[in-house]
């Protein structure tokens, strides 16, 4: 079973590059251990809102998923390496996802 997730990341003034290099060169070699995959990743064009979509594989247990990660320690000191203690984030969402029937039409 899959399951996609909307993740919306407003980030922390002058932060967006390092959000950007933190999923592109952390969290997304770590997560496909956790049965998921970034499927597409957009920004606004001002730069402060990061949008993705995360593809849950195995289970589609979103919630599982993400607490081994979170517990990774290669997460934990790796985040805690890059934000040296100062997010990069200002505020999130997650937000389930259910495809729609007939959909896409080809």
């Amino acid at each position: 079973m899959t399951a996609y997730e909307l993740r919306i990341y407003e980030a922390a003034t002058g932060k967006m590059a390092l959000l950007k290099d933190a999923l592109r060169e952390l969290a997304a070699p770590l997560m496909a251990e956790y049965g998921m995959r970034i499927a597409g990743l957009w920004s606004t064009t001002d730069d402060r809102v990061l949008y993705w979509v995360v593809e849950h594989h195995g289970t589609g247990d979103p919630d599982a998923n993400w607490h081994g990660f979170h517990e990774d320690p290669r997460w934990t000191k790796g985040l805690a390496e890059r934000t040296k203690g100062d997010s990069f984030v200002a505020g999130t969402q997650s937000i389930p996802l259910a495809g729609v029937a007939g959909f896409p039409p080809w």
